[in-house]
């Protein structure tokens, strides 16, 4: 929204904005946490590649 005056001498423009959005902070996992899960994401890689595929077996 602007409001503006104007005269010979002066002119005043006001703009108003709305209110930036608020900045969010978020925590990092803890390091036991961030291992742990880390952990239990290896083994579940290491999982789907040992699979054996449908695909070659024809």
């Amino acid at each position: 929204m602007k409001l503006e005056f104007q005269n010979r001498r002066l002119r005043l423009l006001i703009e108003f904005r709305p209110a930036s959005p608020a900045i969010r902070r978020y925590r990092a996992l803890p390091s036991r946490l961030d291992a742990e899960m880390g952990r239990v994401l290896q083994r579940q890689i290491t999982r789907q590649l040992r699979r054996p595929t449908s695909e070659g077996t024809a």
